[in-house]
């Protein structure tokens, strides 16, 4: 059953649900949800699109997050002294009027180190003018889309090549064979992304 926290009575928690539908929530609010984890029903099956909500995981009990085929995907994490790791995954759709783009979003989010197998997962859709700015990735890019072992790696694991690994060992898909430089944007880390290429489905999980 895939169960939306913002139809839980939480009164801890009530404002954090509400403002999930209009906006993307900050560091503090996921540790805050994660911290009543305990409290709150888990999904247990995938999000089907274009369902939209909080849904909590816990990934011993179900590793497929959705069955959605994710146009882009990035990595990001937020440091502190529990550092939060997520993925931020985009469908792009059709466009309602010209000149406004319409994206169904996926950003799903782990602490291992304090919650475990854990995963808190906001689903929402917005629309953006060419003048409108959405991006409210506040965390640092990473480099490891399959360093973080995001599901199903069984379907496709051609990123092993040690001329493409990083530091930390995972895998730098975001350059081309061209040898050209990755694209970064202005928080100055270097975005891991995987548009329309084979790897889509690994998405669907987050380990």
């Amino acid at each position: 059953m895939a169960n939306n926290l913002r139809n839980e009575i939480d009164p801890d928690l009530e404002e954090i649900f509400e403002r999930s539908e209009h906006e993307w929530l900050n560091q503090g609010d996921i540790h805050n949800i994660l911290a009543k984890r305990e409290d709150l029903p888990t999904s247990t099956v995938p999000i089907q699109f274009p369902e939209h909500g909080l849904f909590l995981f816990n990934i011993d009990e179900q590793l497929v997050l959705d069955t959605i085929q994710w146009d882009m995907t990035k990595s990001k994490v937020w440091h502190g002294q529990y550092s939060i790791r997520y993925k931020v995954n985009q469908c792009f759709l059709v466009a309602i009027d010209e000149g406004v783009s319409t994206t169904y979003e996926r950003r799903a989010y782990k602490c291992e180190d304090r919650y475990g197998s854990y995963r808190l997962v906001h689903y929402r859709t917005y629309f953006m003018s060419e003048n409108d700015s959405e991006d409210e990735n506040s965390g640092d890019d990473t480099e490891d889309s399959y360093g973080e072992n995001m599901g199903e790696n069984e379907t496709n694991d051609d990123s092993s090549d040690d001329d493409d690994s990083d530091e930390s060992g995972g895998d730098d898909d975001s350059s081309d064979e061209s040898g050209g430089d990755d694209d970064s944007d202005e928080s100055g880390g270097d975005d891991d992304i995987e548009a329309n290429g084979d790897a889509l489905p690994l998405a669907n999980g987050f380990c």
